[in-house]
C-alpha cells in the first residue's frame, strides 16, 4: 500500500509500455507514482506495476496512451447511492464504447484504493 489515502495499484499485462498522463481536464492535479508527486507522465512498462494517486484525494483523471490509442478515465469514488458501501471505482470512461486496444479489470476496490489490471484487448 502507498503512503497517501488514494492509490489505485496500476498492473500492465499488455505486450507494450502504457503512458500514464494527467487528464488535460484537471489542469492543477498532480500524479503521484511510486510516492513521487509530478507532473510529468509516468511510463509503465510490460509486466510493471505502479501505485497511482492525485493531489486531489479521492478523484483523479488519468489519460492512458497505448499504441498511440489516449483512452481517458476518471477515477475516484463512485457518486451513485446504489454502490453500498462505496468504493474506489471507474467513475468514466472515454473508451467504455468498446473502442481502443486495452481491457482492464478491476478488484480489492475499498473506499480509497483498487487495483487496476491492463490488458491487450486481441
Amino acid at each position: 500500500m502507498a503512503d497517501f489515502k488514494n492509490t489505485v495499484l496500476i498492473i500492465n499485462k499488455a505486450k507494450a509500455g502504457i503512458k500514464i498522463d494527467r487528464d488535460s481536464n484537471f489542469d492543477d492535479m498532480k500524479l503521484i507514482f511510486d510516492g513521487k508527486t509530478t507532473m510529468d507522465p509516468y511510463m509503465l512498462e510490460p509486466g510493471k506495476q505502479v501505485h497511482v494517486g492525485s493531489t486531489y484525494g479521492n478523484d483523479m483523471g488519468v489519460c492512458l496512451t497505448y499504441s498511440g490509442n489516449d483512452r481517458y478515465m476518471e477515477l475516484g469514488i463512485d457518486p451513485e447511492p446504489s454502490t453500498n458501501p462505496t468504493v474506489f471505482s471507474v467513475i468514466s470512461d472515454s473508451g467504455d464504447d468498446g473502442s481502443g486496444p486495452l481491457a482492464y479489470a478491476l478488484q480489492d476496490q475499498t473506499p480509497d484504493s483498487m487495483t487496476m489490471t491492463l490488458r491487450d484487448k486481441d
